[in-house]
């Protein structure tokens, strides 16, 4: 039996992440898995098709999370090139670090 004091953090985003909650899912049955999604807002309406049928499939809710990259290029008055590399960062990882951080418990991030 898992911790219930352990959280376990997958970030869906294609089919590598996808097959990762699932496996996950299978492995350790008991833990309860928070899913999440960094919604830059560019992506097709497939991608949120394909996300909700995958919350059907996973019996979990995927969390949004993120700002949209037009609001970030807009906040960094440029758009982003070689020189001013600020997308990931801005978009996926401080979004990501700011939800394992939501709560003062042990987190494994798949």
């Amino acid at each position: 039996m898992e911790s219930s004091n352990h959280r376990h953090v997958i970030p869906i985003s294609g089919k590598d992440s996808a097959t990762t909650a699932i496996v996950q899912s299978v492995r350790i049955p008991d833990a309860t898995y928070e899913y999440i999604f960094n919604d830059i807002g560019t992506d097709l309406p497939e991608v949120h098709d394909w996300l909700e049928r995958m919350e059907v499939y996973l019996g979990s809710r995927i969390h949004r999370i993120g700002a949209p990259l037009e609001d970030i290029i807009y906040e960094q008055g440029i758009l982003p090139s070689m020189r001013k590399r600020f997308c990931t960062r801005l978009s996926k990882i401080y979004p990501t670090e700011d939800w394992l951080r939501r709560e003062d418990r042990p987190v494994t991030l798949y």
